[in-house]
């Protein structure tokens, strides 16, 4: 199975966009055509981003309770590939941030990370992990059918 490991803003434009491209990544971990890896810093980001005033204003506006998405979210992540968050990097100078998806997607030995932030693609791959962005990634997996 391909193990991926998907940055803040997939997640995040999935639950925003439930029929978006972002959404369609998520499809193949329900439908057990990859597995999905998170360590403690990728998780604590993800629910970190969720409690901005910006997302939830967007949630709402959506009319979508922030408890569901943190319950899809909290499942999403129980389901996965945990990591012990032990493996540290610094590869990305202009956005430390970044790094916590590197370290990750080496830690669970992932296949790919799939983003679309401009910092982590511009990598192209890190340790033989491919970084592509949600429309490359789509490709892949409909070629892989």
């Amino acid at each position: 199975m391909i193990r991926v490991v998907v940055d803040t803003n997939i997640l995040i434009s999935a639950v925003l966009s439930p029929q978006g491209m972002a959404a369609r990544v998520l499809l193949y971990e329900r439908h057990e055509k990859i597995e999905l890896a998170f360590s403690p810093a990728t998780c604590g980001e993800v629910f970190r981003v969720l409690d901005s005033p910006k997302i939830k204003d967007l949630l709402k506006k959506r009319g979508v309770p922030l408890r569901k998405v943190q319950a899809f979210l909290k499942a999403l992540i129980g389901n996965s590939v945990s990591t012990g968050g032990s493996v540290e990097v610094d590869a990305i100078k202009d956005d430390p941030s970044d790094n916590m998806f590197l370290a990750c997607a080496l830690e669970a030995e992932a296949d790919f990370i799939v983003s679309d932030d401009a910092h982590l693609n511009s990598l192209k791959s890190f340790h033989g992990i491919q970084i592509v962005d949600t429309a490359v990634f789509l490709k892949v997996m409909e070629r892989m059918k």
